[in-house]
């Protein structure tokens, strides 16, 4: 397998066949994200090879390389696989041993969301189900006729919805599913499940605060006390699924959306409107008159020293309040008589100014603000930085001079106890043996005379 990094192998139950399911982190196709994979079928022998994302005649199928799942029948020669981008198709395909062929059987699922496959220890039952970071959505189908693998077919016989599962696995009797929401996966609704597989109901369930596993207690391979269930049973379940029509995932298929006109439900009536067969709503919107604002009280402003204490101020203040409304009156009417004099005239603009309120900052005010405050707070931050750097480098030089100096020392100390183990009866300053010119050059020595160390 070209560019193959990581591999799953998966035998038969014969051991006649292999699935090799091979991925790479990248894709040379440019097609996914997450790299690609290849799943390759080969003989036990080595004489069949074949690439299972390649259709016929080596044309690649029309949903993609990507392979979800893929799982053996555990009592046959058959295997389910799930490929494709989501929504992904479900098929089911047939070994032939001796002819060395495979062959697609049948589609069980033409485009929906799952990524898991689980076959009861009997194959007679199969859950294709999309958990993990999928809604849950669970279809169990089951093994409608035994006897010849050409004659057999599989059957929808019950769909349910198991959310946020993590980890699934079928009882001993291959007749109940459990699934189980377990932590640190899911770190809320910890619980189990169990389900009826045949009717797709949940008979049983716990929740938990945390749970970690959950598993069924294994059933010896001799043992004889769960038979495999009926083929008459899996019809009747089947008929009956087929009835009801399967909720999740069913035969059915989505339509997409279309508009009220042209379902033939009928016209619409906003163009109708516009064409003027329709007459407009009496509560139009665009004939409402605005709303008028409340108005805005005076702000309290501070007590002076001269106002009297507790309600003094306040009936005072709406003496003062009627005043100037009585005053305003006048000046309307004053405008009318133009006899009368208008002595508030020329106070009214003063008192609008100060009632007027003041604007709000625009929202591009408020993100330029912010944005300053930002760039402000991200500047700080490289100051301080680049101060705590400087600070380091200044402290590591300290280091180095004084290793340096000290290492200095050593090696003067060393060179002059070395000169002393070498020749203990001579005189030494500064790390060498006294000579003539040195005790000439010494203060009060004179010529010959002897010098102690």
């Amino acid at each position: 397998v070209a560019s193959g990094q990581v591999a799953g192998l998966m035998w038969n139950s014969t051991g006649s066949a292999l699935i090799a399911h091979c991925q790479t982190e990248v894709d040379e196709s440019g097609q996914s994200y997450y790299g690609g994979s290849k799943l390759v079928l080969l003989s036990s022998d080595g004489e069949f090879h074949k690439d299972l994302m390649e259709g016929e005649d080596g044309i690649p199928l029309h949903n993609g390389t990507a392979v979800q799942a893929v799982a053996w029948s555990p009592t046959r020669d058959e295997f389910i696989l799930i490929h494709g981008f989501q929504p992904s198709q479900a098929s089911l395909f047939n070994w032939d041993e001796r002819a060395k062929k495979v062959t697609l059987t049948k589609v069980l699922l033409e485009k929906a969301h799952r990524n898991t496959i689980r076959f009861n220890h009997f194959g007679s039952l199969v859950c294709l189900a999309g958990f993990g970071n999928l809604a849950g959505q669970v279809d169990f189908f089951g093994r409608s006729e035994e006897g010849d693998d050409e004659k057999c077919d599989w059957v929808r016989v019950s769909s349910c919805t198991a959310n946020c599962t993590v980890s699934a696995e079928w009882a001993p009797d291959g007749r109940h599913f459990l699934t189980s929401v377990l932590f640190p996966r899911m770190r809320v609704d910890n619980g189990a499940s169990i389900w009826r597989a045949i009717t797709g109901t949940k008979i049983a369930g716990r929740e938990f605060e945390e749970l970690y596993d959950a598993q069924w207690r294994p059933e010896p391979e001799s043992s004889i006390r769960f038979l495999d269930i009926a083929t008459d049973e899996i019809e009747t379940a089947s008929k009956e699924c087929a009835k009801q029509g399967a909720a999740a995932g069913g035969t059915e298929k989505k339509q997409a959306y279309r508009p009220p006109k042209a379902r033939g439900e009928g016209a619409s009536t906003v163009a109708a409107m516009m064409r003027g067969e329709v007459a407009a709503p009496d509560d139009d919107r665009r004939k409402r008159q605005p709303r008028p604002r409340p108005r805005e009280e005076e702000p309290n402003p501070s007590p002076r020293p001269d106002e009297p204490p507790w309600g003094h101020s306040q009936d005072h203040r709406d003496r003062d309040r009627n005043h100037r409304e009585h005053g305003t009156a006048a000046g309307e009417g004053s405008e009318q008589d133009p006899a009368s004099p208008d002595k508030s005239a020329p106070q009214q603009p003063a008192q609008q100014a100060q009632k007027q309120p003041q604007q709000a900052p625009t929202r591009e005010q408020r993100e330029q603000h912010a944005q300053a405050q930002q760039q402000a707070q991200q500047q700080a931050r490289e100051q301080q930085q680049r101060d705590r750097e400087q600070q380091q480098l200044l402290q590591h030089q300290q280091r180095v001079a004084q290793q340096r100096e000290a290492a200095a020392q050593a090696a003067l100390q060393q060179q002059q106890q070395q000169a002393l183990a070498a020749n203990p009866d001579a005189d030494v300053i500064f790390g060498r043996p006294l000579e003539t010119g040195d005790v000439e050059g010494l203060p009060g020595a004179a010529a010959g005379a002897p010098v102690e160390r």
